[in-house]
């Protein structure tokens, strides 16, 4: 049972980055892995995760105070990894002599592992990564608008995972405010934004995502430019049950994203009712969104 709510849970993630995972992958993991070495072996997943669902979240700041506006879109998002994410510091645990600390790959670095030789020649052994060079996300959102110059965006995704895991849930609710329509002689539309979204798998992972950003943008006939800078965070907890032997241990840890400030630049392309558009941004975590679908 502990053994299959753990790869569940990384099974999920994994098909959203369109990678699978190992028996012998979650079984290393779960026979070393908890405590402090558990929170530094997936911290990458967690800043790649947050730094992704907190992008996509704009592509004009042009709101008129009255009108109506409905976008449909599809948000893809690729969060690029850094060499800095694919290590951390781990120690040994247990009875193991001396204690020692190590370079050790992340869940994204390298295959090989890392192996630490103690008294006696005893053998402590960390699991190596998955190799991923990115994480890719997808999801669904729509935006309506505007009333007194704002507009509203919400984000909805279930899919239920079976009784031993649950529901895997994303909800988010933002708006945007028009900063231009007090300052009419602006050569570009400015907005302020915020948004705000909950990520759950079952009772395993409870993630909670906030972004605070202004944006700059420029529309000609058919294309759009646009940018922003933003406040983000993402904070996670995360539970499973590890096995040892014929017994179980509940594991329990909180993970709090890296991205904290981020820069972004983009282009959109008006065709007919279609709007496809596509940007990147930067910060502690690099991603590249693209968007697509019908509006008017």
């Amino acid at each position: 049972m502990g053994k299959f709510r753990f790869l569940a849970t990384f099974t999920v993630l994994s098909l959203l980055s369109f990678h699978s995972l190992s028996h012998a992958d979650i079984d290393e993991l779960l026979s070393r892995y908890s405590g402090e070495n558990g929170k530094g072996y997936v911290q990458p997943l967690a800043t790649g995760f947050g730094a992704g669902l907190n992008s996509g979240l704009y592509n004009s700041a042009e709101i008129k105070r009255f009108g109506l506006r409905f976008q449909l879109e599809l948000r893809l998002t690729m969060m690029l990894y850094t060499d800095g994410q694919r290590t951390f510091e781990a120690s040994t645990g247990g009875h193991f002599y001396p204690p020692a600390k190590v370079i050790a790959p992340t869940i994204i670095g390298d295959g090989g592992g890392a192996e630490v030789t103690g008294d006696g020649g005893t053998k402590y052994h960390f699991p190596g990564g998955l190799e991923v060079d990115a994480l890719f996300l997808a999801c669904p959102q729509v935006t309506v608008g505007s009333f007194f110059g704002t507009e509203g965006t919400i984000r909805f995704m279930a899919l239920p995972l079976g009784e031993d895991v649950g529901t895997m849930r994303l909800w988010g609710v933002g708006a945007r405010h028009s900063l231009s329509q007090y300052i009419s002689t602006l050569p570009v539309d400015l907005a302020i934004g915020t948004f705000y979204q909950r990520f759950t798998l079952g009772d395993i992972i409870d993630a909670n995502l906030l972004s605070v950003h202004m944006i700059g943008s420029k529309s000609l006939p058919l294309v759009t430019f646009y940018g922003g800078v933003g406040y983000e965070s993402c904070t996670m907890h995360m539970g499973y049950t590890l096995d040892v032997g014929d017994l179980e241990r509940q594991v329990e840890f909180d993970l709090e994203g890296k991205n904290r400030f981020r820069g972004t630049v983009g282009v959109g392309l008006r065709l007919l009712i279609l709007n496809v558009n596509a940007d990147l941004s930067f910060g502690r975590q690099t991603v590249v969104s693209v968007g697509i679908g019908p509006g008017i």
